[in-house]
């Protein structure tokens, strides 16, 4: 992992990880842990090595990986939130990182679709391009800025949400038949 794949200029203000029941990532006080803090590769000569492990990180291969994936979008998040507590039947959390903390300085972080676009390989889950950013090995506990919301919260307010569009839709539809 010796080539930056997205320039530190790039870094989006916020990050936000999905923290989820069964995950390899661990939170400890010292902050985010990727499974496996012991790889590296030099990309001249280990190339499809590294991107067998972006692969197998995003398809979720049972295996150990050194990438601990976030978003750039908080709705994408979200969403992979509300499917990991329909996956495990416990509430997933939102984490909100602030991706230009100091102490992320010299901490390696990628936009997948960066590593896409620039090797022509695709990474896992069909090609799909979205906002994943990878870390690589562990995000300090300084950066992790706030817990957003769980699933269970992203559920309710959707379900309210719903329910709201569905009263203004029964207004509009009164006030058409009066007039």
């Amino acid at each position: 992992m010796d080539h930056d794949w997205t320039p530190k200029s790039s870094r989006p203000s916020k990050l936000y990880r999905v923290y989820r029941p069964y995950q390899h990532t661990t939170l400890t006080r010292n902050g985010l842990l990727a499974s496996s803090g012991k790889i590296y590769l030099r990309l001249a000569t280990q190339f499809t090595i590294f991107m067998q492990t972006i692969t197998e990180h995003r398809n979720q291969a049972p295996r150990i990986s050194p990438y601990i994936s976030t978003f750039q979008s908080l709705r994408e998040a979200e969403s992979w939130a509300l499917a990991a507590e329909d996956e495990f039947g416990q509430p997933a959390y939102v984490l909100e990182i602030d991706a230009r903390h100091k102490c992320l300085e010299n901490v390696k972080m990628w936009k997948v679709s960066d590593v896409q676009e620039k090797t022509g390989k695709e990474c896992g889950l069909g090609g799909k391009r979205d906002s994943e950013w990878l870390i690589l090995y562990w995000v300090p506990m300084e950066a992790i800025s706030n817990i957003v919301r769980s699933s269970t919260e992203v559920r309710i307010s959707m379900l309210l949400l719903s329910q709201s569009v569905d009263l203004d839709l029964d207004l509009e539809l009164i006030v058409w038949c009066r007039s």
